[in-house]
Order: structure tokens, then sequence, then C-alpha cells
């Protein structure tokens, strides 16, 4: 993820086992973060918004929700991603 690819992100620490979930309001791109010992050893462009992001949160199930400005809520579906 360069600057060129983060314009206003929105970051939190949800997730999967040891990742970082990060979005960006502009782009509406999410990422997928992993850090080991303070060091940045992976990084993963997992999704596109269908709006731009304003907040990101868990279910009761612990599953990620992600919150648009225009107020609409959407469950962020990583079934398909490989956390290794």
């Amino acid at each position: 993820m360069s600057r060129n690819e983060n314009k206003s992100a929105r970051r939190g620490r949800i997730g999967k086992k040891s990742w970082i979930n990060r979005g960006d309001y502009n782009t509406r791109r999410i990422w997928g973060l992993r850090q080991a010992d303070g060091v940045l050893v992976d990084v993963r462009e997992l999704e596109t918004a269908p709006g731009g992001i304003a907040s990101c949160g868990l279910d009761d199930q612990g599953e990620i929700l992600l919150v648009t400005y225009a107020g609409q809520i959407f469950h962020l579906d990583l079934s398909g991603t490989k956390y290794e």
C-alpha cells in the first residue's frame, strides 16, 4: 500500500488472527496488514467497499462490518481470503 493508494485511511484492529484491516475512504479499498515484532510483514488488498468507509466494527459473531458515510452498513465477507 503506497502513499498514492492511501488517501484517507480508516483503520482498526479487527480481523482474523494477527491481521489488521485498513480501509480508505476515497478509494474505498480495503487491505489486510500483518506485522510481527513491530515490523510489517505482509499487505494484501482484500476488497473494494461499496461506498466511502466511515467506520468499521464487529458483529456478535466477530464478523467485520463496514459503515459508509451514507449510513449504510455492510458485512465484509472474507470467507474466500486465506490468512496464513
